[in-house]
């Protein structure tokens, strides 16, 4: 909190005993200034760090800095944490490594987003859970239909920016002994993937900043996958507080029908 206070960052940053998780915003300067200070801090030598260009409309307004049992909320207890920390993450695959990999005859993809990120863009043909929040994941995992899929493949895992699949590879590892060796995930997640220029992720990147989302297609074209939930007209931009009527989770409504209708009691794909 006092170094991003220092620099005049903002932005939110999570802390829990499995490591930090953070994203903030300022000027060039001061994320260079803060960079340099955190990568020859002890202990933060190998932190992988993703710089996005923001518009000034785009930075984060203040700081909130806070604890918390698990980094990204995959509802698990302690005892169950303690065991995945044990067990430990799939293998690390640099993009272009797992391009590669992705174009092997035994390889399966499993996205480790939500639906509503899933929604937007995803790796053609990649295995989609389809869940609600991070916590529906385990569930998901169980399932004998799931478990037939991933076995004998490599699995390819991959998330926003690849935090969350350090924690839904270590299930997998754990859920699937006989394969551990076979778990793989993406460092740096779709955001490092489509930095680097390489082809295959099909629509837009969904983030949980101002942008919205990452390497969004322009306006109109057929690369928006997304659709509006009352009009069904190509679209890709979270508006305002619209959710589904029934499960709450966050639902596409182009600027018209947020505008102009009574979205209260729509129900989202899942629900309906």
């Amino acid at each position: 909190r006092a170094l991003c206070a220092q620099h005049g960052l903002g932005g939110r940053v999570r802390v829990a005993t499995e490591g930090v998780n953070a994203t903030v915003s300022g000027s060039t300067s001061e994320l260079d200034a803060f960079q340099a200070t955190l990568s020859t801090t002890e202990g933060w030598h190998s932190v992988l760090f993703k710089r996005e260009p923001c518009t000034s409309h785009q930075l984060w307004p203040a700081l909130s800095c806070w604890t918390a049992d698990e980094l990204c909320g995959f509802g698990a207890d302690e005892s169950t944490r303690e065991r995945l920390d044990a067990v430990g993450p799939g293998i690390l695959l640099e993009p272009r490594a797992f391009r590669a990999r992705m174009m092997e005859k035994d390889a399966v993809l499993v996205d480790v987003r939500n639906a509503y990120e899933t929604t937007i863009g995803a790796f053609p043909g990649a295995l989609d859970p389809k869940t609600r929040t991070f916590a529906d994941f385990q569930q998901w995992l169980e399932k004998d239909e799931t478990q037939i899929a991933l076995k004998d493949k490599d699995v390819l895992m991959y998330c926003t920016g690849g935090v969350r699949c350090e924690r839904a590879s270590a299930a997998l590892r754990a859920a699937m002994p006989e394969q551990k060796e076979r778990v793989f995930h993406l460092q740096g997640g779709i955001v490092s993937y489509m930095d680097e220029g390489l082809e295959g992720f099909a629509g837009a990147n969904y983030v949980f900043d101002r942008r919205n989302r990452h390497g969004a297609a322009p306006r109109g074209s057929d690369q928006v996958l997304g659709k509006c939930l009352a009009c069904r007209k190509p679209w890709d931009v979270y508006r305002g507080s619209a959710t589904c009527a029934k499960c709450k989770v966050r639902v596409l409504l182009c600027d018209a029908c947020l505008s102009s209708r009574d979205h209260e009691a729509l129900v989202c794909d899942l629900c309906s």
